[in-house]
């Protein structure tokens, strides 16, 4: 069964691979908006806003959405799944293990906690926008980061599920 799903994986991963060259510059920037850089933009914007607007335990949320990054190295660490073996992945300046994607992770509870934090200040019509919003986003960088040859879909799948988890833990603790 392992088996079955690493070789699924695999080759899912190649096909991937194989779509045409000139889309390589959208995804190029489409991976940046789950990078360190933009990512640590939009939750020290939100921290900024949340406390201006005396929302406390919003903002707190945030700054503990930096912590959990430190759990997804930790996991790569432990995992030790090497990258795929593609110029993108040899040219990254940071050196890291493949499983799970921080990108995916960070995409996961950056994204979808500003979703979830949208909700009570926008009208109940555009709630299914915000959230539609959050998914395409999220899924494209995941997507971005296989095309790109950063990692194998299973990385990805691992990063948004630990980001589903923590967003969870995060919602029925009552935080956000």
């Amino acid at each position: 069964m392992l088996q079955k799903i690493r070789t699924a994986d695999w080759q899912l991963t190649a096909d991937i691979a194989k779509l045409p060259g000139l889309y390589r510059p959208f995804w190029l920037a489409v991976t940046q908006l789950g990078g360190v850089i933009v990512v640590s933009l939009v939750i020290a914007v939100a921290i900024f806003l949340s406390y201006q607007a005396g929302q406390y335990t919003i903002a707190w949320v945030y700054v503990l959405t930096i912590i959990a990054t430190g759990v997804n190295f930790l996991l790569k660490v432990q995992f030790r799944r090497r990258r795929p073996d593609t110029e993108y992945a040899k040219a990254m300046r940071t050196k890291t293990y493949s499983f799970p994607s921080g990108h995916a992770f960070g995409s996961m509870v950056t994204y979808g906690l500003s979703a979830m934090v949208l909700m009570p200040y926008v009208t109940t019509e555009l709630h299914a926008a915000v959230w539609a919003a959050a998914v395409v986003i999220i899924g494209a960088i995941g997507f971005s980061r296989v095309y790109l040859g950063a990692h194998y879909v299973l990385d990805v799948v691992g990063g948004w599920v630990l980001g589903l988890v923590y967003l969870s833990i995060l919602r029925y603790s009552g935080l956000a």
